[in-house]
């Protein structure tokens, strides 16, 4: 029961990582764009 748990909040802790992550570059990439950077 304990490892799944574990196995859970490891999992649930990566998806937010990755969606941050993820976030963060559209972000960059908009500046980027706003800029007038080529992509």
């Amino acid at each position: 029961m304990i490892e799944r748990v574990k196995r859970y909040q490891k999992s649930d802790m990566a998806k937010r990582v990755d969606m941050q992550s993820y976030i963060f570059e559209q972000a960059i990439t908009q500046w980027l764009d706003a800029k007038g950077f080529e992509k």
